[in-house]
């Protein structure tokens, strides 16, 4: 009885979530499905194998100390508690809840995709469906712990910064709330979001003169050298020693050292990257979730390749002057591809299990998908951030 009610609660409340950001029924109905059989292949799955969904919910069981806000694994605990002790949910029933939750984040990851699609080309609605019934995207995001909170806030996020950018200032509250439960849930997230968004934000202001766009430039330039504070607090506190490079490539070796190198052996710049996008190829050492993570991405290979191609050459004829005047005007479209940079190499030099970089790749997703989509638009002649109406796929 208590499945059936959570499990039509949280039908409900994403269906009335799907509505409103006016996805049709039967897309949201048949998505929900996939995610409630992958919801209790997962269940399953960890409770065959292990993992820290199960630890989650035990050591809530334990906790007897209230919401405590700790970084990482800490708050997901008092957040299981919520339901494990104070509402006496059982492990699956409280999974059901953290599910939902990347569920709606799944939701609001395909309506921004279903707004930039507008005026595209029709191949491209592709990718919404893609998104809709990704295997990765609706597993990872099943299970309790971080991946499906930092799903749900990165769509919020997403959604929040396109919207200001469209002066619906309101969403300023709903982007300050979702930066500081992510930078609660992983820090690492939230500090490369937060410092992408304070670029934006610098741009932002700055966008009206050309003298502008060079105090920029000069800021960001003084932003890297000021890295080296960051190194200087690191050594303080770990035994790293040397400049920038040296510490991410010495906190590179810790990981090389203690993970399950399925993924990479030593991080190389550039080649660790473009490993880290492409991955699970060209080895698929990660078993099924390696051939699914696989079959994937072939359909955005062949949606992708030729704009990238196509761009270059309208990049090759574009003068300075061209450019300088388009980051002005869509200030968004140019700074959106900071934040994505920043977590391709981070997550790329600290990743050495191929199972990691796949499901941090799905999480985190939105802000690769996304900004292409932006770049596309830009490419094509169309407005960056889509349109403020509503258009059915």
């Amino acid at each position: 009885m208590e499945l059936f009610f959570i499990t039509t609660l949280t039908f409900s409340t994403n269906l009335l979530v799907g509505k409103f950001f006016r996805l049709r029924s039967l897309d949201i109905i048949l998505s929900f499905i996939f995610h409630f059989i992958l919801t209790f292949l997962s269940i399953n799955f960890v409770i065959a194998k292990g993992g820290d969904a199960v630890f989650y919910y035990n050591a809530s069981k334990l906790s007897t100390e209230g919401l405590n806000m700790y970084f990482g694994g800490n708050i997901i605990i008092d957040l299981v508690g919520i339901f494990s002790n104070n509402f006496a949910l059982s492990y699956v029933n409280t999974s059901l809840i953290f599910s939902s939750l990347g569920f709606t984040g799944i939701l609001i990851y395909s309506k921004i995709i279903k707004d930039l699609l507008y005026d595209l080309p029709k191949r491209y609605n592709l990718i919404y469906y893609l998104i809709l019934f990704s295997p990765s995207l609706h597993f990872w995001s099943s299970l309790i712990g971080k991946d499906n909170l930092c799903l749900f806030l990165i769509s919020l996020i997403i959604l929040s910064l396109i919207n200001i950018c469209k002066n619906k200032n309101y969403y300023f509250l709903l982007l300050l709330f979702s930066l500081i439960i992510i930078f609660l849930v992983r820090p690492h997230f939230g500090l490369v979001i937060i410092a992408g968004i304070s670029l934006s934000t610098l741009l932002m202001i700055l966008r009206k003169t050309y003298f502008g766009i060079m105090i920029f430039i000069l800021m960001t330039t003084l932003g890297l050298y000021g890295l080296n504070f960051v190194v200087d607090y690191i050594q303080s506190n770990y035994s790293y020693e040397g400049g920038i490079s040296e510490v991410l490539f010495e906190i590179s070796d810790v990981f090389a050292n203690t993970e399950d190198n399925t993924f990479q052996i030593n991080y190389t710049p550039l080649f660790s990257e473009l490993r880290y996008l492409i991955a699970p190829f060209p080895n698929f050492e990660g078993g099924i979730f390696s051939i699914i993570s696989a079959i994937e991405l072939i359909p955005y290979f062949f949606l992708f390749f030729r704009p990238i191609l196509v761009s270059s050459n309208v990049i090759r004829k574009m003068n300075l002057q061209r450019i300088l005047r388009s980051i002005k005007t869509n200030f968004l479209t140019a700074s959106f591809f900071i934040i994505p940079v920043m977590f391709i190499i981070i997550l790329s030099a600290t990743s050495y299990n191929l199972g990691v970089v796949i499901r941090q790749r799905a999480v985190v997703s939105p802000f690769y998908i996304i900004p292409f989509l932006i770049y596309l638009r830009f490419i094509n002649g169309l407005k960056p951030l889509g349109f403020d109406g509503f258009k059915s796929i």
